[in-house]
């Protein structure tokens, strides 16, 4: 009687003839920040590395036209109205993430108590440039497609 076909078995003997290193190599780091420079500056020097790529091999074509003009400068934003921050909210999805102060759904329900100081908020951050530290956090994830 033959053996059933055992796919993980086979793969770890290709594996294993192959000098293949199943071993995941994560990035050390001091602290989270500075995990999250490392993470930053690589997907940075990526893109970039991506960008010279195709412009060196750049061709014209339908399917890579060249831009008719240049993209507005955003140096100067219109300030945010309490109808536009009561829509945007209302229109998020009812997920939330672990770092949210207050769940999605009560701050929907609230929304239209809560949209004059969001809207301020907004516009202040609109005009100064600023962005508040805490809203620049974020937890992240990763999915490994295998152990």
């Amino acid at each position: 009687m033959p053996h059933p076909v055992q796919p993980r078995r086979q793969w770890d003997i290709i594996n294993r003839i192959l000098y293949r290193n199943s071993s995941i190599v994560l990035p050390s780091s001091v602290s989270l920040s500075s995990l999250a420079s490392q993470f930053a500056t690589f997907f940075k020097e990526k893109i970039s590395q991506l960008r010279l790529t195709l412009s060196a091999n750049h061709v014209q074509s339908a399917h890579y036209p060249s831009p008719l003009a240049l993209p507005p400068d955003f140096s100067v934003f219109l300030p945010a109205t309490e109808d536009e921050i009561i829509k945007l909210i209302s229109d998020c999805p009812n997920k939330q993430c672990g770092l949210d102060a207050i769940p999605t759904s009560l701050l929907k329900h609230c929304c239209h108590i809560l949209a004059p100081v969001i809207t301020c908020i907004v516009n202040l951050s609109l005009c100064t440039g600023q962005f508040c530290p805490k809203l620049k956090q974020s937890i992240i994830t990763p999915l490994l497609k295998k152990p």
